[in-house]
């Protein structure tokens, strides 16, 4: 008997636990909204493009010019199987091809060094002027979720889709499959944000 009142008071004290726990209060943030809306961050991406612009457009002419000469390689190897041509002007066309061929060795390393370069320039330029404004972003949504007694923040990244000419509807891209909007705290983080400059 004694065996039977003690399981049944442990299952009590379970039981009266499970019931005593608080419900988990999720909330939810669209990332991509409250950087778009934060005007520090705003103002820090525009420097971003201008640390990384003039590399990014030196590096797309590289890879113009690297283009022409293959397009320019091409009409050589054409030129050199044209069976018209003299035993000279398809000896010409082989050493003008093998000129090229060479300088386009020489243009790709140039070229590949100067994309490290840039991709390298990117990571430090993302680094100095938007990481540490996402990272403070983060930081506002711990305490706006704090403040609004909120224990879990799922960031949502809502997709429209049109399924006809008058008809639209919001699709979420990664774990969260739906979230009500009485969820999304992003203006509040927004808020706070803006109002700290």
């Amino acid at each position: 008997m004694k065996k039977i009142s003690f399981a049944l008071v442990a299952a009590l004290f379970v039981a009266t636990g499970l019931f005593a726990q608080k419900s988990p209060v999720a909330g939810a943030v669209n990332m991509q909204r409250l950087l778009a809306g934060y005007t520090e961050y705003q103002t820090a991406l525009e420097k971003y493009k201008g640390a990384i612009t003039p590399a990014e457009e030196e590096l797309a002419a590289a890879q113009k010019k690297l283009q022409e000469m293959q397009e320019q390689g091409k009409e050589l190897e054409t030129k050199k199987a044209n069976p018209a041509l003299s035993d000279d002007a398809k000896k010409a066309a082989e050493e003008e091809y093998q000129a090229l061929a060479v300088q386009f060795q020489a243009a790709g390393k140039q070229f590949q060094a100067f994309q490290a370069q840039t991709q390298q320039l990117r990571n430090q330029s993302r680094q100095q002027f938007l990481l540490p404004l996402e990272l403070k972003a983060r930081e506002t949504v711990s305490v706006v979720a704090k403040d609004k007694g909120i224990d879990l923040v799922f960031e949502i990244a809502p997709v429209e889709v049109k399924q006809d000419e008058n008809t639209s509807f919001n699709v979420f891209r990664g774990a969260v499959l739906y979230a009500d909007e009485s969820l999304d705290i992003t203006d509040s983080v927004i808020a706070i944000l803006n109002a700290a400059e």
